[in-house]
């Protein structure tokens, strides 16, 4: 869901799941949220880039994952 690297004091993030166009899941805003925590934590990274692998970098919220029922469900 969420690649990282390292160079030269950039940390780099980049969503990855380009079949659904890198749209946002519970499980990878949480995993964002720990990588970014990770990047603030570590003093040998001085900025952090976040991309997106595919042609998109994310199309947003993942409505099927955030909807109770997915998008066919009742509210």
């Amino acid at each position: 869901m969420v690649h990282t690297s390292y160079n030269n004091y950039v940390r780099t993030i980049a969503l990855n799941d380009p079949a659904t166009f890198n749209s946002i899941t519970e499980d990878s805003a949480n995993a964002l949220l720990d990588t970014l925590r990770g990047a603030v934590a570590d003093e040998k990274i001085c900025a952090a880039l976040l991309t997106g692998t595919g042609k998109f970098f994310s199309s947003g919220g993942n409505l099927t994952t955030f909807m109770p029922g997915g998008l066919n469900g009742s509210m």
